[in-house]
C-alpha cells in the first residue's frame, strides 16, 4: 500500500502542474464544442479557421473563458473595413469562408501584395475579399495571418481637454470590440452606444452586431467573442438590420479634437454566457477622417493610393 500511494503521489505531482497549465491555456485558446465546461476544454490554436458542426459555417477560433469568466473585459479595439472573405479553389472556384470579417483598411491597395482581390457587389452593398489561394494551402495561411496583423489597434483614451492626440477612424469604416469571453447574444441590445457631433453628444445610427466570424462553439452552437460597429450603412444593410441608411460619420473639424464617442454600459450591458457583465463601463473617444477608407492606410495616414478602391462587380 505504501508503494501504491507513493507512486500515486508522484504521479499527481507530475500531472497536476500540467493540468493547471492546460486549464490556463484552454480557457483562452480552447474549443468548447464539448459543451462549454471550462474545466474540460480541449486545446486549440487561436486564430485558426474552424467549422461549426451544427451549421457548417466557418469561424475563427478566438480567446475566451468558456463563457464562465467572473467578469467581462475588453481586450482590444480594432479598426478596419468589413468584408465577406472567400478563397480561390482551383476546382470549385471562389468559396465563401467568413462573413462580416474585419480586415485592414488598405488590404487591397498595397501594390506589393498579390494575395488579395477586393470587389464591391452593388446588389448587396457589401465588399468581397478573395484570397487568391485555396484554404489549407501555405499561401492562404500566410495571407490570412496577414489580415489579422494588418488591423489597426486603437488605444483607449479618456476625454481630457487639450489631449495632444486623438485616434483617427475612417468615417465609413468599422470597429471591432474584442472581449475575453463568449458573449450572450441577448445582452447586445442597447449595450453599445455611438455618439457623434462637435462635441459628440448626439446618438449616431451605426449598425451594431455580434461578429459572426470570431468566437467558438459552446453548448451546441456558435458564440461570438466580438462586437462589430459598422459606421456606414447601405440601403441593403439597413433593410436587413432595421438601422437607418447613413454614409458614415461626419468629418471632424480638427485633428486635435474628437467628434465621436463609443460607450459600453456596465449594467445593463453585455454579458458572458454565465451572466457576468463588464467589470466597469468603458468609453473611447476618436475622430473621423474626412477621406474615408479609400484615403487611409492601416497606420492611419494618407495612402499613396488614395484613389484606389474595390473593383465594382
Amino acid at each position: 500500500m505504501r508503494n501504491c500511494y507513493g507512486s500515486r503521489a508522484v504521479l499527481l505531482a507530475l500531472i497536476l502542474p500540467v493540468l493547471a497549465c492546460t486549464r490556463g491555456n484552454s480557457s483562452f485558446d480552447g474549443n468548447t464544442q464539448n459543451g462549454g465546461d471550462p474545466l474540460s476544454l480541449s486545446l486549440g490554436q487561436r486564430g485558426t479557421i474552424r467549422t461549426d458542426p451544427a451549421t457548417g459555417q466557418r469561424y475563427v477560433l478566438d480567446a475566451h473563458h468558456g463563457g464562465q469568466g467572473t467578469a467581462l473585459h475588453v481586450t482590444e479595439v480594432l479598426c478596419g473595413r468589413l468584408v465577406d472573405l472567400y478563397d480561390l479553389d482551383p476546382v470549385a472556384g471562389e468559396r465563401l469562408l467568413l462573413r462580416e470579417l474585419l480586415v485592414a483598411e488598405d488590404v487591397a491597395t498595397d501594390p506589393s501584395s498579390a494575395d488579395f482581390r477586393l470587389e464591391r457587389v452593388p446588389a448587396t452593398g457589401r465588399e468581397r475579399l478573395i484570397i487568391v489561394h485555396p484554404l489549407g494551402s501555405l499561401a492562404f495561411e500566410r495571407a490570412f495571418e496577414g489580415l489579422e496583423r494588418g488591423l489597426r489597434r486603437l488605444p483607449a483614451r479618456a476625454l481630457e481637454p487639450g489631449a495632444p492626440w486623438v485616434p483617427s477612424v475612417p468615417r465609413d469604416g468599422a470597429l471591432a470590440l474584442a472581449f475575453d469571453d463568449l458573449l450572450d447574444e441577448e445582452s447586445l441590445r442597447g449595450a453599445v452606444q455611438v455618439l457623434a457631433g462637435d462635441p459628440p453628444l448626439a446618438p449616431f445610427n451605426a449598425r451594431v452586431l455580434l461578429d459572426p466570424s470570431h468566437g467558438d462553439v459552446a453548448f451546441g452552437r456558435f458564440r461570438s467573442t466580438r462586437v462589430l460597429i459598422d459606421l456606414e450603412v447601405s440601403p441593403q444593410e439597413a433593410l436587413a438590420s432595421g438601422v437607418d441608411v447613413n454614409a458614415g460619420l461626419p468629418p471632424a473639424r480638427s485633428a486635435g479634437s474628437s467628434n465621436a464617442r463609443l460607450l459600453l454600459r456596465a449594467e445593463p450591458g453585455l454579458r458572458n454566457l454565465s451572466g457576468r457583465t463588464l467589470a466597469e463601463p468603458v468609453e473611447w473617444a476618436f475622430r473621423s477622417s474626412p477621406s474615408g477608407m479609400a484615403g487611409e492606410t492601416a497606420g492611419g495616414g494618407a495612402s499613396a493610393l488614395s484613389g484606389a478602391g474595390p473593383r465594382i462587380l
